[in-house]
């Protein structure tokens, strides 16, 4: 193991045989500064010559001794941006060190999907505020900071929350995106993130198009097995990380929607039972879904009717084309939402 120390960061570099390595922080880099050796990439310059207001390197500071969440391609970090609370994504290419042409494509994948997301503007989905250099081996994403965190945490901290309100805001966003021929390829209760605003909570969708514009496994923060997101039964046989970029399509987002709709008033990651990898991929690709709850569950109970379970199960149909649109899961969960209040206030 070596060490290396720069910005207020030490690096432990780890390099098993073959050349594979990956970083991780011991100590913890408080703010970016400018140095030559970390000059932005000639297709950043790029991307930021077109736009220069995305730049924000020099003006980002870490929070805490820890990031807020953790997987493989990044870290989540609390930050601050002129005294204002943000959220500091800190990507991670892993790879063989001699791997230029791997690693460029890796940070070509993010400026994609950044060039994407920056062009987003919807009440339910997180707008991007720029991008920093310093913090880790590549680009570090920044967008508002969420004090409601994820829609897990969110609804296991908060047991009245509506979830038929977040699923149905989802929608809405997952529609816009689809308006606008973006696919964000990773849904999940993790990248749904809810704002606590004046006039109640809302759910606003995360990491838009990143996962896409870096193929599998891109975007997420905490890596729980992302294929129990996504329908594989239509997969070759071959390299799962390979199949699923390359399968990543509207229904698929509507597909994951369904899990992220499981999840949320379950509680439990989709397919939980199934623990081995193989073992989950074996289930996905012959097309098993998770079973309904129950009447007398508590997923019940939070507001999970045989009604919504009925769009859930649309949203599996092995025939894509037979799924809805993420249009019209919006039009069908507003209709859910609403005949809960109704029945709650008789």
């Amino acid at each position: 193991m070596v060490s290396q120390t720069g910005y207020g960061i030490t690096w432990n570099i780890l390099q098993p045989k073959g050349g594979m390595y990956y970083h991780k922080y011991s100590t913890i880099a408080r703010s970016t500064q400018q140095r030559e050796e970390d000059a932005p990439s000639p297709q950043l310059k790029r991307m930021l010559a077109k736009r220069p207001h995305l730049e924000l390197t020099g003006s980002i500071t870490l929070e805490g001794e820890y990031p807020v969440y953790s997987g493989t391609h990044s870290e989540s970090w609390k930050a601050t941006r002129n005294e204002k609370p943000v959220r500091a994504k800190v990507m991670r290419y892993i790879g063989y060190a001699s791997d230029v042409e791997r690693c460029t494509s890796f940070e070509q994948g993010i400026i994609n999907g950044i060039e994407k997301w920056e062009a987003l503007s919807h009440p339910n989905i997180v707008p991007f505020l720029g991008c920093s250099r310093g913090f880790g081996t590549t680009l570090t994403l920044v967008y508002p900071w969420l004090s409601g965190g994820n829609a897990l945490d969110y609804v296991k901290s908060h047991p009245e929350a509506n979830r038929l309100k977040i699923v149905a805001e989802v929608a809405d966003g997952l529609s816009y995106l689809h308006g606008h021929n973006v696919v964000h390829g990773d849904l999940r209760c993790n990248n749904v993130l809810i704002h606590e605003s004046a006039s109640g909570p809302v759910a606003m969708i995360s990491d838009t198009g990143v996962a896409i514009s870096m193929g599998f496994d891109g975007s997420t923060d905490q890596d729980h097995g992302a294929e129990r997101w996504i329908s594989l039964q239509y997969a070759a046989p071959g390299n799962v990380e390979e199949e699923i970029s390359s399968m990543l399509t509207p229904e698929s987002d509507v597909w994951s929607y369904g899990m992220f709709v499981y999840e949320l008033f379950t509680e439990k990651p989709p397919l939980d039972e199934r623990q081995s990898h193989f073992r989950l991929a074996w289930v996905l690709r012959r097309g098993e879904v998770p079973q309904y709850p129950g009447v007398d569950s508590e997923a019940a109970q939070r507001g999970l009717s045989q009604d919504a379970w009925e769009l859930v199960q649309s949203c599996w149909d092995a025939e894509r084309t037979r799924r809805p649109s993420a249009t019209q899961i919006a039009v069908k969960t507003k209709a859910l939402c609403s005949s809960r209040i109704m029945i709650a206030e008789n």
